[in-house]
């Protein structure tokens, strides 16, 4: 049950903006994410993935997609973000 309320959540939030990045850490004022390494070379999952800060706690949002380096995609179950490194930002687009 817990886990479809977060869903739900989840896909209010519009995810497009510019985020600061320091460490794993992605953040604007009103959204906090997390880049997570998966520790095993997994064939069927990504090496990166992403957590949102809800209710003071982390949960899973998505596996972050490589397209080139510094250039990922992931999607919210609803929509689709691109999602680029620059140095200490982060800019994320919905396409």
């Amino acid at each position: 049950m817990e886990t479809k309320k977060n869903n739900e959540e989840i896909m209010k939030i519009n995810f497009a903006g510019m985020y600061q990045k320091n460490g794993n850490m992605v953040f604007k004022p009103d959204i906090h994410l997390l880049i997570k390494e998966r520790k095993k070379d997994l064939i069927k999952k990504t090496k990166y993935y992403l957590l949102i800060k809800l209710n003071g706690q982390f949960k899973y949002l998505s596996s972050l997609f490589e397209i080139e380096k510094n250039k990922f995609y992931f999607d919210d179950r609803l929509h689709k973000y691109s999602f680029e490194i620059k140095d200490s930002l982060i800019e994320i687009k919905e396409i």
